[in-house]
């Protein structure tokens, strides 16, 4: 049987396998955490994750890109839902992830 060495991501889910769903293998936060802390989630959160993502730059910025793009996401269909249902421009950019 060929056995692949264990990746970063492979070490910590074999210690607790909520970590890979917090910690991306860089060490910052995963998309999932992301996600719940943009969204107020925070008691899906271990604290170290809620540390992290006050200590973080990069992190930070992650979440502040997510939340804007829920709040932009929730009036669009907010106004989509209203009568009439026309599409409104909110001028709130939503953010495009770095490509590269």
């Amino acid at each position: 049987m060929n056995q692949q060495p264990a990746g970063r991501a492979d070490v910590q889910a074999a210690r607790n396998p909520l970590d890979a769903r917090v910690w991306s293998w860089t060490g910052h936060l995963s998309e999932v955490a992301v996600g719940a802390l943009a969204d107020g989630e925070l008691d899906l959160l271990p604290e170290a994750a809620l540390c992290h993502a006050e200590a973080c730059p990069t992190c930070g910025e992650r979440v502040g890109r997510a939340a804007l793009t829920s709040v932009a996401l929730a009036e669009a269909l907010a106004a989509a839902a209203a009568p009439g249902g026309a599409p409104h421009d909110f001028g709130v950019p939503v953010p495009r992830p770095a490509r590269g």
